[in-house]
């Protein structure tokens, strides 16, 4: 399979190392921190130039030798459909340069609207790929690979015709969000990501179970529960309730010394601040927390990089469900705390105001 497609291998390999020479030329002309995360308020995370140039089109490559190594390797891929391995061969290359572009394009000053660009691009990007899924002949690296699937071509054929127009819909509604207001894009492409995940393997299952009902197929005798069988089984369902409890468990503890006091949260960095750094200490009954930009949240906490009208960006700890607030001013930036209620967050800011000697 690499000598029949050695060409379009090597030209895709090319393009996902491109920006490195576009990035050489560019050099004396890029910043030395260049923007390489965007929200809502506009970059908010920057990276040296090297890094930009070299490192990320070299991850996208390391990426790629992967997706081909196993994508070549499986004897199933051999008569795999042309369309189908299109999708290997110059997906992450559009990538690579889509990222790359967007990247040196900022450090230049243009400005875009990265977050509605993005649900825009990703989502024409998963319709295309549902319009190559049905294209996709049965192997163990490409496509909805589900045990009900695999083990039968006509349900492989069928789970993959419907993933393909669900995967068209759903990616022509994750795009239209990018025209929704700020506070739905996130919902507005989660529900079409979660029902592209999930649907097409609830299709396969249901398929199987009609085929076994209309006797197509004979259910095949249970097997032991071995060891390694109870491990697989149990490790996901682990892993998904470690994550749920992570929504729903955390706290933020103050302690108070002589000169500082440090914030030890839950998931997020602590923090020390000295009195004696504090411009300004308000209590504020009601709390304008923006939009997220980088941080840790969950139904418990908020904790993080913020930006709103107000402050600009800012940092937070703070409990979800407390609608009152702490804001400090230290040295030219916000910082937002509460306790777990508005009693607990008086308290806080009882506790500080009398520490702090304002200027």
């Amino acid at each position: 399979m690499f000598r029949q497609n050695k060409a379009k291998i090597f030209l895709s390999f090319a393009l996902i190392l491109l920006p490195i020479p576009i990035g050489l030329l560019l050099w004396d002309r890029l910043p030395g921190q260049i923007p390489i995360h965007w929200s809502a308020g506009g970059a908010d995370n920057w990276a040296s130039r090297a890094f930009t140039v070299f490192a990320l089109p070299l991850i996208f490559a390391a990426a790629y030798v992967l997706c081909l190594f196993f994508t070549l390797r499986d004897p199933k891929n051999k008569n795999q459909s042309g369309k189908a391995l299109g999708l290997v061969f110059w997906l992450l290359p559009l990538t690579s340069l889509l990222a790359s572009g967007m990247m040196y394009a900022s450090s230049f000053g243009m400005v875009f609207g990265v977050l509605r660009l993005m649900p825009l691009v990703t989502g024409l990007l998963f319709a295309a790929i549902g319009n190559y899924l049905p294209k996709c002949r049965q192997n163990q690296t490409l496509g909805i690979r589900v045990k009900w699937a695999l083990e039968n071509e006509e349900n492989w054929n069928a789970t993959h015709r419907f993933g393909g127009r669900l995967w068209v819909v759903c990616g022509l509604a994750a795009a239209a969000c990018a025209f929704l207001p700020q506070r739905f894009l996130i919902s507005g492409q989660l529900i079409p990501l979660l029902l592209i995940s999930f649907l097409p393997i609830l299709y396969s299952y249901l398929y199987y179970c009609r085929q076994i009902k209309n006797g197509e197929l004979q259910k095949p005798a249970p097997t032991p529960l071995t060891p390694k069988k109870a491990l697989n089984i149990a490790a996901p369902i682990l892993i998904i309730l470690l994550v749920g409890a992570s929504l729903f468990i955390g706290d933020i503890q103050y302690e108070y010394g002589a000169d500082s006091f440090t914030i030890h949260a839950f998931f997020w960095p602590d923090s020390t601040i000295n009195y004696a750094e504090i411009g300004h200490l308000e209590y504020r009954p009601e709390d304008m927390r923006g939009t997220r930009s980088n941080g840790y949240g969950s139904a418990q906490l908020l904790m993080g990089t913020f930006v709103n009208d107000e402050f600009g960006f800012y940092t937070r700890y703070s409990y979800t469900r407390c609608p009152s607030c702490v804001v400090l001013e230290i040295g030219g930036q916000t910082l937002v705390l509460s306790g777990k209620d508005d009693a607990e967050t008086k308290a806080l800011y009882e506790e500080l105001l009398s520490r702090y000697a304002p200027t």
